[in-house]
């Protein structure tokens, strides 16, 4: 039966999004941003059947009206098809290049001539190290891995990967991806919250951690916040704060600037962690 109210139900938009993954159905499209495409035109059928619909973020639906690229109705029935739910959250951050590039550690901006630094290496898999392209700057590496040696998150030229699970917040919006997680021994040391509040008196009071933090501030910066940990000790970055804890310290040894004014330029080759703890 034609239904012939505009309003799609509610119904059947969740089944399009569950269909799709949570996502848009574009399988080249990690978009989490959808609307609700009528394969049939509804202008033509009046009819929301949810075989003939599909969930499209906004500039795959565009596209499909009147873009560049023109989708067909085939293509659209075969992104349909259902998919595997992924163990894995994904988003890439896009950064606008610029003359002047860099990395906002706290209030610490790092910028290098040589082509790729490695900020800290806590061990073989807890690290933070980026590159310069030209005029564009790339997150080359970083991976957070927690207590129990499971992977949360790992980052490769600006694309990350966060494990899908119910403890992990994964956000994302153009220009920012930040992943928060449970302040519990899973996932950081009881005694480097107690060190970090010697300088953050309210780090963790809400019961969870920044894992990672990346914002585009300004075109080539990005600023980062988050915790990598391993046995020795850690590195925590707040808004204000670049952080190195250890166990036989009372308190963390921070570094505070003043953003750009407070610029750490590296010019010859690093081939080992900037910083070591």
């Amino acid at each position: 039966m034609a239904e012939h109210s505009r309003k799609i139900p509610r119904s059947i938009k969740l089944r399009l999004i569950e269909e799709a993954g949570g996502k848009c159905s574009n399988p080249g499209c990690s978009n989490t941003r959808v609307q609700f495409h009528h394969i049939n035109h509804w202008a033509v059928y009046k009819t929301h059947s949810p075989k003939q619909m599909i969930a499209l973020c906004p500039s795959c639906h565009d596209a499909t009206h009147n873009g560049v690229l023109k989708i067909t109705d085939g293509i659209l029935h075969s992104w349909r098809r259902p998919t595997e739910k992924s163990d894995f959250l994904y988003a890439t951050l896009e950064v606008a290049p610029n003359k002047e590039v860099g990395l906002l550690t706290g209030s610490i901006m790092l910028s290098i001539v040589n082509p790729e630094l490695i900020t800290f290496q806590l061990s073989n898999t807890n690290t933070l190290a980026f590159r310069v392209e030209g005029s564009e700057i790339v997150l080359l590496k970083s991976d957070l891995i927690d207590l129990s040696g499971e992977q949360v998150l790992q980052v490769r030229d600006n694309r990350v990967r966060s494990r899908r699970d119910e403890q992990i917040e994964f956000n994302k919006r153009p220009g920012r991806i930040s992943i928060t997680v449970p302040s519990s021994d899973r996932y950081i040391y009881p005694w480097m919250i107690e060190h970090m509040r010697q300088q953050v008196h309210r780090y963790a009071t809400d019961g969870r951690i920044t894992s990672l933090d990346l914002e585009v501030v300004e075109p080539g910066l990005i600023r980062v916040k988050g915790a990598w940990i391993a046995p020795e000790g850690g590195v925590v970055i707040t808004d204000d704060l670049l952080s190195f804890l250890k166990p036989n310290l009372r308190e963390p040894i921070s570094l505070r600037g003043e953003g750009r004014a407070s610029c750490l330029v590296v010019t010859g080759p690093v081939t080992t962690a900037l910083f070591v703890l």
